[in-house]
């Protein structure tokens, strides 16, 4: 028995809006709490956007928000630099407008520092969650515990990286300084590369796997339970009634009566204005290149490397290396740049270029999907201003990261309980200064 259950009146559930990591890690805590729900995604798979071939790291260690003070020179200069790693697109910036106003406007210390602390709960909370998912359920997504390295190739960087630490490691960030010997000790495929290395960090709290593996798996396990998945199936609406949500209408004109969830990532606005509720969220381009390295045997990289130079990294995926980074800010252009791939490629030749030679990266897979970015760089988790609306979206770039622990803090918001961390930086109505 549910000590304290939903509103759910006869032949109610909980009906949640997209089916990417966010969606289904939602669906699974929900029904392992008893709670009926059900899933709509728009397309004929789950994980099929954002959650399709992303980084594959849960990055305990990469909190901070992207609008860190100063990043309005970053994102300035980038207008004229095609190899930047954050670009901005002069044909994105009128969708921008009042986005962008916030996301310069929080980009100050009292807030980039907010927000790490904030992030760094989440994140940490939920990347054990889904160890411990994992290793109960077993699933076959390349899951790893192996921690995650970032190298650097200039002192300067390195000393900065460095100093910006000391709060995180204060707030249980684990993380240890490593020179270029202990860097290939790590990772021996590194050798190559460590005459460039002035220092590393090794993070071992980090993991890392197939978001879209896991995701699918896990909604067989939802089902189970007794969840229902609804596969092309676009909600059309939102069906409202004296200001409160009652559920949703679908393209094929399904309707269906329960307490709705809106986590479909960067699509999540448009369900949202219909209950006359602001997200300010915008889709953020990344690329990701997959490359079968099979033929490497025991050469292949055990550890996701990140360059800090290239702000790109290299992730191992089972019998595949994953190659990724970059953000654009490209409103919805879906085209894939030629230079972002080839900076891919090439970031795979600097790292490793002993073993480059024997992979074949002109066939690898190319992706390039969009991140649901929230203008103050956290996620929205609990109840809308609406009855009968709740929220979990704007996760960024850290969605695998704190998908399993967003599902369990809204599940037990919904459920009139105690979140096991502070939810309260993470709910619509708090957004700090």
């Amino acid at each position: 028995m549910l000590n304290n259950p939903l509103p759910l009146r006869d032949n109610e559930e909980v009906l949640i809006v997209g089916g990417g990591l966010i969606g289904v890690t939602l669906l699974y805590a929900l029904t392992q709490q008893g709670v009926p729900a059900r899933l709509f995604e728009l397309h004929d798979a789950l994980a099929n956007e954002t959650s399709f071939a992303n980084g594959g790291m849960l990055t305990p260690s990469m909190p901070e928000p992207w609008n860190s003070p100063g990043v309005w020179k970053h994102l300035l200069s980038s207008l004229f630099d095609p190899t930047s790693a954050m670009k901005l697109r002069l044909k994105a910036i009128p969708s921008l407008t009042g986005w962008g106003l916030t996301f310069l406007s929080k980009s100050n210390t009292t807030h980039y520092m907010n927000s790490s602390l904030a992030n760094l709960k989440l994140a940490a909370y939920s990347t054990e969650l889904t160890t411990q998912l994992q290793s109960t359920l077993g699933f076959n997504c390349d899951y790893s515990k192996g921690g995650s390295l970032k190298v650097f190739s200039d002192s300067k960087s390195y000393n900065s990286a460095l100093s910006s630490l000391t709060m995180l490691r204060e707030n249980g960030l684990e993380v240890k300084e490593l020179d270029a010997k202990q860097s290939v000790v790590l990772e021996p495929q590194l050798e190559s590369f460590s005459s460039n290395i002035v220092g590393s960090l090794y993070y071992p709290d980090d993991r890392r796997g197939d978001a879209r593996k896991f995701t699918q798996q896990l909604a067989e396990h939802a089902k189970a339970l007794g969840a229902q998945v609804h596969l092309n199936t676009k909600v059309k609406k939102l069906v409202l009634q004296d200001r409160k949500v009652l559920g949703i209408e679908t393209r094929e004109g399904q309707f269906y009566k329960g307490q709705v969830v809106i986590a479909n990532g960067y699509s999540a606005p448009e369900i949202a204005k219909q209950a006359g509720i602001h997200l300010p969220i915008k889709p953020v381009k990344g690329y990701s290149l997959t490359i079968d390295a099979s033929a490497l045997g025991d050469l292949i990289p055990k550890v996701p490397v990140i360059d800090d130079a290239m702000h790109a990294a290299v992730v191992p995926l089972g019998s595949s290396l994953r190659a990724v980074g970059t953000a654009e800010f490209t409103n919805l252009d879906r085209k894939q740049s030629k230079a972002r791939i080839n900076n891919l490629g090439q970031l795979l030749r600097r790292l490793y270029p002993s073993i480059h030679s024997q992979l074949d990266v002109k066939s690898g897979e190319q992706w390039a999907g969009f991140r649901p970015m929230s203008a103050d760089g956290k996620p929205f988790i609990g109840q809308s201003p609406v009855p009968g609306l709740w929220l979990n979206c704007g996760h960024g770039h850290l969605g695998w990261t704190k998908a399993l622990g967003s599902a369990h803090i809204l599940v037990d918001t919904m459920l009139g309980n105690t979140p096991e961390i502070a939810s309260q930086p993470f709910s619509y109505g708090f957004r700090d200064t």
